[in-house]
C-alpha cells in the first residue's frame, strides 16, 4: 500500500514537473531581475540612510511569489486555451520591464543617472550620426 502510494506521488511530481518545465527559463530570468532589484534597492536605501526591515525584505518575497503565480497562470492559459498567442512570454516581458524600471530608479538614486534615458540619448545620437 505504501509502495503504491509512493509510486503515485512520484508519477504526480514527474507529470507536474514536465507540465511546468517550459516556465523554467522565464523563472530564472525573473529571479535574476528580482535579485538585482533587491540588491540595488538595498544599496540605495543604505545611501538614503534608511534602516533595513524584515517587512521590506518580505515584500520582495511576496513580489516574487506573485510574479511566479502570474507566469504559471499565463502558461496554463496559453497551453490549454490560447495556444497561438505567447501569453507567458508577454507576461514575462512585462514583469522584467517592471523590474528593470525599478532597478533604473535605484541606480538613478545612487548615481543621479537615468540609464534608460542615457541609452535612448545615445541611440538618438548614433542615428543622427548615421544620417550625416
Amino acid at each position: 500500500m505504501v509502495n503504491k502510494l509512493l509510486t503515485y506521488m512520484v508519477h504526480f511530481l514527474l507529470v507536474t514537473y514536465y507540465y511546468f518545465a517550459p516556465t523554467y527559463h522565464l523563472m530564472v530570468i525573473m529571479s535574476f531581475f528580482v535579485a538585482m532589484d533587491l540588491i540595488s534597492g538595498s544599496v540605495a536605501a543604505i545611501k538614503r540612510g534608511e534602516n533595513f526591515s524584515s517587512k521590506k525584505l518580505r515584500n520582495t518575497v511576496t513580489k516574487f511569489i506573485g510574479y511566479s503565480i502570474a507566469v504559471i497562470v499565463a502558461w496554463v492559459l496559453q497551453n490549454n486555451f490560447i495556444e497561438d498567442f505567447p501569453l507567458m512570454r508577454l507576461v514575462g516581458v512585462f514583469i522584467c520591464y517592471i523590474e528593470l524600471k525599478s532597478i533604473n530608479e535605484n541606480v538613478e538614486a545612487l548615481t543621479n543617472l537615468n540609464v534608460f534615458k542615457a541609452v535612448l540619448d545615445q541611440l538618438k545620437f548614433e542615428q543622427k550620426k548615421e544620417r550625416k
